[in-house]
């Protein structure tokens, strides 16, 4: 969700600054664009915080043993064997 709604804040500020740079016309979807930007973007950049609040939520309650060092075991298998030196 945090994806779509950071692409759709992307797409309309992009469609925001091609209006004002595009030749002027008098397209009804420009009007109501035009009309609406404010809102838009604070229910864009709304949603964008709320599904990035709720996303790291998750991400920090999946993770109990955060800042506990886990001494029990000192298997260090992703490391390779090195030779002893003589």
């Amino acid at each position: 969700m945090t994806i779509a709604s950071g692409a759709l804040f992307v797409i309309t500020i992009l469609a925001l600054i091609a209006s004002a740079l595009g030749p002027e016309s008098s397209s009804m979807a420009r009007a109501t664009l035009e009309d609406n930007a404010g809102w838009l973007l604070g229910a864009e950049v709304l949603v964008l915080l709320v599904s990035a609040g709720f996303a790291m939520a998750g991400d920090g309650s999946s993770d109990d043993n955060q800042g506990t060092a886990d001494t029990s075991t000192d298997d260090r298998h992703d490391e390779p064997e090195r030779p002893t030196a003589d």
